[in-house]
């Protein structure tokens, strides 16, 4: 049985069919969210937009879902940000992260420590917008100085180094974060 009123399931139901999933997976789908959604203290609404926008901006099937709702179970239980925070804003992220080859853990480990960090949720998705979109086209001015510096600061880099090495995070906190995600 579900926790959820009729209307929100249908509606969770077509919203998640309209964005692409397959009417036959959209069930087992939909008990991902449910569970994300009571879990999470979110709407069934927007467990269903943060899980359906992140396996399609990464190109994962309906059978990724619950790998994808731990990742952000465990960014919502190490950082101060909500289900709901991340419905709002990872779906402006998720495409540039996939697009550079930023795996959702390393998304949500980075996440996780800007908002322990203090940085309000909305500050540290935009903050991460800016840096992919800057290493994914960086301006001619930041490949100079990347170039007269010795460094990568371009995608390929992002791709062969990852995120924090590239933007020179030495997080001690971000270990343990990405362990526990990745293991």
């Amino acid at each position: 049985g579900s926790t959820q009123p009729l209307e929100q399931i249908t509606d969770a139901l077509n919203s998640a069919i309209g964005s692409g999933v397959r009417w036959q997976d959209s069930l087992a789908l939909l008990g991902v969210t449910e569970k994300a959604a009571v879990a999470g203290q979110a709407t069934l609404a927007e467990s269903t937009e943060l899980l359906v926008g992140t396996l399609n901006a990464y190109h994962l099937g309906v059978d990724q879902a619950a790998r994808i709702s731990d990742v952000f179970f465990r960014t919502v239980g190490d950082g101060t940000i909500s289900i709901a925070d991340l419905a709002d804003g990872f779906g402006s992220i998720a495409p540039l992260a996939a697009a550079a080859g930023v795996p959702v853990e390393t998304l949500g480990a980075a996440l996780a420590v800007l908002t322990q960090q203090g940085i309000q949720p909305s500050e540290a998705i935009t903050y991460l917008k800016g840096a992919l979109s800057a290493l994914i086209n960086p301006s001619s001015e930041a490949a100079k100085l990347a170039e007269d510096l010795g460094i990568g600061f371009d995608a390929q880099a992002l791709k062969s180094k990852g995120l924090a090495a590239v933007l020179g995070w030495r997080f001690s906190r971000l270990d343990p974060v990405l362990q526990g995600l990745l293991w």
